[in-house]
């Protein structure tokens, strides 16, 4: 069966309540195939790689596809004394600006030694996020 007509009939069988269609198990299987389907990518990319770099970064077109490659974003690191001083009191900051909200969403407000009072941090709750698994026996 084609595995996008199979995905059409699963989301409208789940849709229309039909027999045989349950969303949480449906749910469950497409995310075990998706799983499937990433570790294949993963397993195939070496062997795309390999038939690119015959080709040069240019790249290549070939039975309507153009294969190319590009260089994925690097990574900083900062390796001072200074740069890790100041990243260690941007925490402390923060700890404190957290603890200032808590305080202030018990009507409280937290304040330094001074009496300046400690701006609160601003919260956005995260999405809620589906678990879906099998039941141990």
């Amino acid at each position: 069966m084609n595995l996008t007509k199979h995905l059409q009939e699963t989301l409208e069988g789940v849709r229309e309540g039909s027999d045989g269609f349950y969303a949480p198990s449906d749910y469950l299987r497409l995310r075990q195939m998706q799983e499937e389907i990433e570790e294949t990518i993963t397993a195939l990319k070496p062997y795309v790689m390999t038939e690119v770099e015959k080709y040069g970064k240019e790249g290549y077109k070939k039975d309507g596809l153009v294969i190319t490659t590009k260089s994925a974003a690097g990574k900083w690191t900062y390796p001072s004394e200074e740069h890790a001083k100041a990243k260690a009191e941007v925490s402390k900051i923060e700890e404190r600006m957290k603890m200032s909200y808590k305080a202030q969403q018990d009507g409280g407000n937290l304040m330094e030694f001074d009496g300046v009072v400690v701006q609160p941090a601003q919260y956005t709750p995260g999405a809620t996020t589906l678990n879906v698994s099998k039941e141990k026996p």
